[in-house]
């Protein structure tokens, strides 16, 4: 059976893209997937440095996270038009475990013209990688529909 992994990339304990990630590692266990969840800001994950980095225990444990799954899901606030830097972070520190993986997007983001801006993170994870990225991401800008309701919006 599949393993998924659903990473949560905000240091914001109150943002919307963990609260998306929250939400579809919930609706996977409740369809009785085999899935984990990983909150980032909660593993004191080192910056990476290209030298020792790659020994710290957090490290070696996101690395092997990502090496179980065949499915990545990474929920990551949107930041001047690109993932949160954590998210880039922990692609330099787990870097090969990467390879082969199928990867989708849920991202929170300021405003509508910003559901491009994962794709240079997406794009890097399918050339240097060869992740299969879906087609279909999924995006909450900020800002409020009449309803006062946040709006979502699936793109692909």
């Amino acid at each position: 059976m599949p393993n998924y992994l659903v990473v949560s990339t905000s240091g914001n304990p109150e943002s919307n893209s963990r609260r998306m990630g929250q939400t579809a590692f919930d609706w996977l266990k409740k369809a009785k997937v085999n899935c984990e969840w990983l909150d980032i800001s909660k593993l004191d994950l080192p910056m990476c440095d290209a030298d020792v980095c790659y020994n710290h225990p957090a490290a070696k444990n996101i690395t092997a996270a990502i090496e179980r799954a065949d499915g990545i899901m990474v929920a990551t606030p949107v930041y001047n038009y690109d993932v949160s830097a954590a998210a880039k972070n922990m692609v330099e520190l787990t870097g090969s475990a990467w390879e082969d993986k199928v990867v989708g997007f849920l991202c929170a983001a300021g405003g509508m013209g910003s559901y491009m801006s994962v794709m240079s993170f997406a794009n890097s994870l399918m050339l240097d990688f060869r992740c299969l990225s879906t087609a279909t991401n999924l995006l909450t800008p900020s800002s409020q529909n009449e309803s006062n309701k946040s709006q979502l919006s699936l793109y692909g």
